[in-house]
């Protein structure tokens, strides 16, 4: 959004500004930050970024092509003032070639986890089929209000009709992407919320821009009058106990006995290196339907361990291999039924 802001919208060149330090170290430095996190966190989710940088750079190219210009120095024109979003591409490449190395594969495999390019397709277009109700309702009166303005206002669409064009394309990549990459894995991640949000986030924001140009160029229709219906139906719909987090919790298990789990976690680490052990056995609660997955896979004492001994809760790298153990579920009184 904010690179649609500065590119699309104000017309400036983000990369340009960058390079020649007008936008300060602390603003660029932070910039490239959020850049470097939203690529290497989520492969679900880093392709909204990747996408739109992709056209928004090759769009650049295409539109700003100069027959009076060498080749040459129209590649590094064009590079000079869209290099970051060019960076952004390469560097989501990087990420899928990293995520590929995931052991996470492996133990996939060896679970028989099996993906289904058919499924992937047939699931995705089943989201739209049973999208919240309340947010199909919205989209309708945001195309609304949008078609009626645009038709009162249409000599005055200015930046919108090219940030448009490039969120729609883009969405298509992404789409592309996301039944490719679900094809190889497993469909069901597209019935996640937090895959979801990577399909519809470029409809969302399409109707967020939309919404605000038609309230920009109507001021007398009131139309702000409706944002906080929408933010009360937004909030309602997504910020609560049940579903904020359902997919990073796929037990329905409560807090308290996810800080239960948490603690004994780390009680086990604390302990062994209070005795000074270099490994210990790590028994961890069993999920019999998720056998090494969900909560803790097999890898998971290593990562924890290494978590807890660079924020100093341990004073030493301690090897843990990881055991289910069904007793550990018991003294927890944990069960997945």
């Amino acid at each position: 959004m904010y690179f649609i802001k500065k590119e699309v919208a104000d017309g400036e060149d983000v990369s340009d500004k960058i390079w020649s330090g007008e936008y300060g170290f602390v603003r660029a430095g932070l910039l490239l930050l959020l850049v470097y996190l939203a690529i290497f966190s989520n492969m679900f989710n880093n392709i909204v970024l990747s996408a739109f940088s992709g056209i928004h750079a090759l769009t650049a190219l295409i539109v700003g092509w100069d027959k009076d210009i060498s080749f040459s120095d129209r590649i590094k024109a064009w590079f000079q003032k869209k290099w970051l979003f060019v960076v952004i591409v390469i560097a989501w490449f990087v990420a899928v070639l990293f995520q590929s190395q995931d052991p996470r594969n492996d133990i996939a495999r060896s679970q028989g986890a099996t993906g289904s390019l058919t499924g992937a397709v047939s699931t995705y277009f089943r989201n739209f089929i049973s999208a919240n109700k309340m947010a199909a309702l919205m989209l309708v009166i945001f195309t609304a209000i949008f078609a009626i303005c645009a038709i009162k206002y249409k000599n005055s669409l200015g930046y919108l009709g090219r940030a448009i064009i490039e969120i729609a394309l883009s969405f298509v990549i992404a789409s592309a992407y996301l039944i490719i990459l679900c094809g190889v894995s497993s469909p069901v991640y597209l019935e996640r919320n937090d895959v979801k949000i990577s399909l519809f986030f470029y409809i969302l924001l399409g109707i967020v821009l939309a919404f605000g140009w038609a309230v920009g160029e109507s001021p007398n229709a009131k139309l702000e009058m409706i944002l906080p219906f929408v933010v009360f139906i937004i909030g309602s719909q997504s910020l609560n106990y049940c579903k904020s987090y359902s997919d990073y919790n796929m037990n329905g298990l409560s807090y308290e006995q996810e800080l239960v789990i948490s603690n004994d976690l780390i009680e086990q680490f604390v302990d062994a290196d209070e005795k000074g052990l270099d490994e210990f056995d790590l028994h961890v609660i069993v999920n019999p339907d998720a056998d090494d997955n969900w909560p803790y896979p097999s890898y998971a004492g290593e990562l924890v361990g290494d978590a807890l001994f660079r924020h100093g809760m341990i004073s030493r790298q301690i090897k843990a291999n990881t055991v289910f153990d069904q007793k550990k579920n018991g003294e927890l009184m944990i069960s997945f039924k």
